[in-house]
C-alpha cells in the first residue's frame, strides 16, 4: 500500500458520506500535502477495478465513491443531492 492510497482510504474512512474525487483529493491532501489530483484519480480507478471501493454514478454530478465493500444499492435525493446506502435482502 502506497502512502497516497493510504491517505485516500483514510480520507474516505473519516467521511460519513459518499465523496467525489475532488472531495477525496481535498481531504487526502490535508494528510499528504504532496498528493496530486491525477494520483487520486488513478488510485480511485485502480481501487474500483480491484473491488476495494465502488464508483457511484450520480446524474448531473461527478461520480462518487463508496468505501463499503458489502454489496448494496444507493438512493439519491434529487432535492438535496444526498446519497444513502440501501441494504437489500438477496
Amino acid at each position: 500500500m502506497t502512502k497516497q492510497r493510504a491517505a485516500i482510504l483514510q480520507a474516505m474512512a473519516e467521511s460519513h458520506r459518499h465523496l467525489n474525487a475532488e472531495e477525496i483529493f481535498n481531504k487526502a491532501k490535508q494528510l499528504l500535502p504532496s498528493l496530486a489530483l491525477g494520483t487520486v484519480y488513478r488510485n480511485l480507478n485502480a481501487m474500483c477495478d480491484e473491488g476495494e471501493i465502488f464508483r457511484i454514478p450520480v446524474p448531473g454530478q461527478p461520480d462518487h465513491y463508496d468505501k463499503n465493500p458489502v454489496k448494496h444499492e444507493h438512493t439519491y435525493c434529487r432535492s438535496c443531492g444526498e446519497l444513502t446506502d440501501l441494504l437489500m435482502p438477496e
